[in-house]
């Protein structure tokens, strides 16, 4: 199983532990206290990890336990067991390294490649016949870039002084500028965004870390560093995002990447996120036709901005007036106003 991905449950009742092919996160699971297994490819060779956290995260109380032996029905085998036992937030952390290894840090001794099995569980308390949701999450200090999609956001979790790296790949025309933005649910984190994923200690190459948003225009170090860099090596552009969680508790954050100037698509009931320097404008566009819901022959569209920082207007306007901005529009929502 690739690292910095959720591990899946096992198919309800079959015994068998889970696939190792899976989608990227599990959010919600229907436990009822009962034990689920799984298992985790450690790679052997130059993929060798030395460091691996497994951790789950409940609403209600969950435990976590592992071995390099699997042990269906019989937890009490498992050597290692999470130290915070019966917490929201159970972590058991491995090693592959024998100096590394302590009473907190476990050594994996089996002959790499191997799989390490881990057992979860979760439930209510006072309610031991709810349901409770748990994620289960795997991540080693091996990096693995993932994939920033134009102006979608990526939800990562990551525990407590870890860090993840994104790629971004710039669009070739017509872009103003670059905005990437992080919005933080749970724990905190920070974000720096550079032309190479070494992120080198250089202005030039690498922004200073950020909370929230970091816009990159076309004439700054790093954009214009990622653009010389695909030209000697005839490749699109690109730009990396490094985030980092807090060293206090685990994080759990939202990261975006969009083009400025591009004008978005908005869709029926569906949320997106933008983000714009002082005095500029974020271009969106909504498509009105036969097929949308109407009420009594006439149709109504409700736009809300919801600002993370700022106090941004708003500025709409219908065919003919393909930008709508301050000196024409046909509506207008001023700072808390629809």
């Amino acid at each position: 199983l690739p690292f910095a991905t959720s591990l899946p449950p096992a198919p309800e009742g079959d015994g068998n532990v889970a696939s190792e092919r899976l989608a990227q996160r599990v959010p919600s699971l229907a436990w009822r206290g009962s034990w689920r297994d799984f298992r985790l490819l450690v790679p052997g060779g130059s993929a060798t990890p030395r460091e691996i956290t497994i951790s789950a995260m409940s609403s209600g109380r969950a435990r976590l336990l592992a071995d390099t032996t699997r042990y269906p029905h019989d937890q009490h085998a498992f050597r290692w067991r999470a130290s915070a036992q019966n917490s929201s937030h159970p972590i058991i952390r491995l090693t592959t390294s024998p100096e590394l290894a302590s009473e907190e840090v476990h050594l994996v001794d089996c002959r790499l490649p191997c799989f390490v099995y881990v057992s979860a569980s979760a439930q209510i308390d006072n309610n031991a016949s709810a349901d409770a949701d748990i994620e289960i999450q795997a991540q080693s200090d091996i990096a693995v870039i993932k994939q920033l999609l134009e102006a979608s956001d990526q939800e990562v979790t990551l525990a407590a002084g870890e860090a993840q790296v994104f790629r971004y790949r710039l669009p070739r025309h017509g872009a103003e500028a670059a905005l990437f933005s992080l919005s933080v649910s749970s724990g905190s984190a920070t974000f720096e965004v550079s032309a190479s994923a070494d992120f080198p200690d250089d202005p030039k190459l690498t922004t200073h870390p950020a909370e929230d948003v970091v816009l990159l225009e076309t004439t700054a170090g790093p954009y214009r560093a990622a653009v010389r860099s695909a030209e000697k090596a005839a490749s699109a552009p690109a730009l990396f995002v490094r985030v980092l969680a807090g060293h206090e508790a685990p994080s759990t954050f939202a990261i975006a990447a969009k083009a400025v100037n591009a004008v978005k698509a908005l869709y029926n009931g569906e949320e997106t996120r933008g983000g714009v320097e002082a005095r500029g404008y974020d271009r969106y566009r909504f498509f009105l036709n036969d097929h949308t819901p109407r009420a009594k022959g006439d149709m109504l569209v409700t736009i809300d901005v919801v600002p993370l920082v700022g106090h941004p207007a708003l500025f709409v306007a219908c065919g003919h007036n393909r930008y709508p901005r301050l000196q024409a529009y046909d509506w207008r929502g001023d700072p808390g106003t629809r």
